[in-house]
């Protein structure tokens, strides 16, 4: 579907199960959709395939926990996904793309339990901010892929508006967030 300057592609191909609130990641080869609500909250994570347009289940990439509204950030190794419901949960899963697989990484939880929030980065590090903890939330973390490591940044760096599950995009040198109200 195009209108003016933007475009929405459709995956050809359907998911081998159908969801909503689940969150992907990926790199130039293959992207990962992981978690969210379907007949029950799940932990799985589907591989979709760009170059052959093909999908499917990836077992050894399961999330450690069932999760939705999560949110979800690239290195250029590894997908990273974090927080997410039933409740308010702060965990960070680790999905190696070389390996496929996924592990929990404790140091790299955020540093409030919460779900919807949106992430930006670049190469070396990844900025998950807003969200909701039973009210909106403005705070940013930090999580840097070399140390997989999170940690709260200053209040100098929250968000103008306190929100959740708003669009982000990244560039080189910047991350933007858009907070409409």
């Amino acid at each position: 579907v195009s209108q003016s300057r933007y475009t929405v592609l459709l995956f050809p191909v359907p998911l081998p199960y159908a969801r909503q609130y689940a969150c992907g990641t990926g790199n130039n080869n293959a992207g990962y959709l992981g978690g969210g609500d379907g007949a029950a909250t799940v932990s799985i994570v589907d591989k979709m395939i760009f170059a052959v347009d093909a999908s499917f289940s990836l077992p050894s990439a399961s999330l450690s926990a069932a999760r939705t509204y999560l949110t979800s950030s690239s290195s250029p190794s590894a997908g990273y996904y974090g927080g997410g419901s039933p409740g308010y949960n702060s965990r960070m899963d680790k999905l190696t793309f070389s390996t496929e697989t996924t592990a929990y990484i404790p140091a790299g939880n955020l540093s409030k339990s919460i779900y919807g929030m949106v992430a930006t980065g670049d190469s070396s590090a990844s900025y998950w901010g807003g969200g909701y903890t039973g009210a909106f939330q403005s705070g940013v973390d930090k999580l840097t892929y070399s140390t997989d490591t999170t940690a709260a940044l200053p209040a100098s760096s929250n968000l103008s508006l306190e929100k959740m599950q708003r669009g982000r995009l990244s560039a080189a040198t910047a991350g933007y967030y858009s907070v409409v109200s």
